[in-house]
């Protein structure tokens, strides 16, 4: 039994990484700096009586492009080298200051080798702006910091499952999970669409395999995987309160695609990096007859490192800026409440809120509510419901099942 079960969790995890690693593998388009970033965005194209004018206005990331290229070589679809190219930089959320192409004060408007090298010249100016928050949270959806310690959280810190049964020769928390996600942007445009598909998988009881796989249509289509491991130790305290203090350590990589909704376009951006964290944990559980309260809290700093090779042709510049950021702290905490309904199944409700205390990126507060029903029979252990997550300008929805099996 351990055997096929172990056998069947890693070949769905293989499975996962392969669809999705098959997915953004899907497009062999070339991509060639900052204007072949501006070139995946939709454009009108407006005929003039000097000639012909494509015009932009689109979000890129976190950021919002509005930018006119005169056509000079006769294709307009195009970004030329003799074309010429005007061009704004705003925030799409936040307070951050536009960002206008300018090669003097009288020169609005430059070719696309001129625009290169100023891009290269305000690099930090244009992470500010295109990436308020973490690489993640622009290409995935949801910051991975985020989503691990949300996760762990909730099925770890406050798997009050596991610790109903002190002792127990079982992993604690969730054995495997599966959860598909929807998630959707304030003021996104119309045909806007984000969905996800999450994963985790304990290997042991201190150590865990997460992973996720997002697909974004927005005025690009963006297709992000992430996936790591975390070691997480602890100590448990069995006494008329079960206490549970632990530290934690995690290392991933992040990896996006994102490719113009014309199939015709030649420009995608390419963009990875690897992400390490670390910090502490504790939690607490009190059982009050039926019902079982709890509560918890993990404190880690975060670390993103871009690789050139991650970042795809001409955007060695963007990496440089990433990587001069700093260390991220985020303090996530959350209460959890069960109540068996019979010897063997139990209602579970769990909040929990993660807010940033030190970060040079812009990362709003996300709460989580879940509500599920839990099914003991045996040595194995079920739970599903669903999850909803909100942001400063996200909702995202989800539902879950997760399988915790003492072999």
């Amino acid at each position: 039994m351990q055997g096929m079960l172990k056998g069947s969790v890693t070949r769905w995890w293989l499975s996962f990484a392969a669809v999705a690693l098959a997915g953004l593998s899907s497009s062999a388009h070339a991509q060639s700096g900052m204007s072949g970033a501006v070139s995946t965005l939709p454009r009108t194209v407006v005929a003039t009586p000097t000639g012909t004018e494509s015009r932009i206005n689109a979000r890129l990331f976190g950021g919002r492009i509005q930018a006119t290229i005169t056509d000079r070589n006769g294709d307009p679809s195009d970004f030329a080298g003799n074309d010429m190219i005007r061009l704004v930089v705003s925030p799409e959320r936040g307070t951050a200051a536009a960002l206008p192409f300018r090669l003097s004060s009288a020169e609005l408007a430059g070719t696309r080798a001129e625009f290169e090298a100023w891009a290269r010249q305000h690099s930090g100016e244009l992470l500010a702006l295109l990436f308020p928050g973490s690489l993640s949270s622009s290409a995935l959806g949801r910051d991975t910091a985020q989503v691990y310690s949300q996760q762990f959280l909730l099925s770890t810190v406050l798997g009050a499952d596991a610790v109903r049964q002190p002792g127990a020769s079982g992993r604690f928390g969730a054995g495997g999970m599966v959860e598909p996600e929807w998630f959707s942007r304030d003021n996104s445009p119309s045909g806007y669409s984000g969905r996800a598909w999450q994963g985790l998988y304990d290997v042991t009881r201190s150590l865990s395999v997460q992973g996720r796989f997002a697909d974004q249509r927005e005025d690009v289509h963006t297709r992000a995987l992430t996936m790591a491991v975390d070691y997480h130790p602890y100590v448990e305290l069995n006494r008329t309160v079960v206490w549970r203090v632990g530290g934690l350590a995690r290392s991933g990589v992040t990896y996006s695609k994102s490719v113009a909704l014309d199939p015709a376009s030649v420009s995608d951006i390419e963009l990875g990096s690897l992400d390490f964290g670390g910090g502490g944990w504790a939690s607490a559980f009190k059982d009050l007859g039926r019902t079982r309260v709890g509560g918890g809290a993990i404190f880690q700093g975060t670390k993103n490192h871009v690789p050139t090779g991650l970042v795809g042709d001409d955007l060695d510049y963007l990496a440089t800026a990433f990587n001069g950021r700093g260390i991220d702290y985020d303090l996530s905490y959350g209460a959890s409440l069960g109540f068996d309904t019979s010897p063997r199944t139990t209602v579970l409700g769990k909040f929990m809120e993660t807010r940033n205390v030190s970060s040079d990126q812009e990362k709003p507060a996300e709460r989580v509510t879940l509500v599920g029903l839990a099914y003991r029979t045996g040595a194995l252990r079920f739970s599903g419901g669903y999850r909803n997550v909100s942001a400063e300008d996200l909702t995202a929805h989800a539902v879950f099942f997760r399988g915790n099996f003492d072999w």
